[in-house]
């Protein structure tokens, strides 16, 4: 039954050279900081550059339902939610309905670079087994050309 669901993304047809750059770039950073259990594709970070270059492989490479994205926002005692959520939300060109309740995590002490996350850390939640798995499968491919 699973296998003959249809998947609710499509992959691009046609890459560019920039396209696959993309994709390498994305799915190593998947496989830094995504997680590779369950049923959802679940990418966190918290540096602005980083969250846009995997959400472009999901808009533009894998063009998901942008409809079932999630958003999660962590964020420290003390900041500005709505601020953070806005900020995502305009990066990302995705309405703030796509967030689900943020995480706030009590004040933590500055580090010697300043405070951190200073834009809170997002999760980009896709619940999709098929692309979780085909991604687990480009880091498979990747890890061994790289590691042999």
């Amino acid at each position: 039954l699973f296998a003959k669901k249809p998947p609710s993304f499509s992959f691009k047809r046609n890459f560019s050279q920039k396209d696959r750059e993309l994709m390498i770039a994305a799915v190593m950073l998947y496989f830094g900081e995504g997680a590779k259990t369950g049923v959802t594709v679940d990418f966190a970070n918290s540096d602005p550059d980083t969250v846009i270059i995997f959400w472009k492989f999901l808009s533009e490479i894998c063009q998901v339902d942008k409809k079932r994205v999630r958003l999660h926002l962590y964020a420290y005692e003390g900041q500005n939610v709505e601020n953070l959520m806005r900020f995502w939300c305009k990066l990302l060109g995705l309405p703030k309905h796509h967030f689900i309740k943020p995480y706030i995590k009590k004040a933590a002490t500055p580090g010697p670079r300043g405070p951190r996350m200073v834009r809170g850390l997002v999760h980009i939640r896709y619940s999709d087994t098929k692309l979780l798995r085909q991604i687990l499968k480009w880091i498979d491919e990747y890890r061994q050309v790289l590691t042999n």
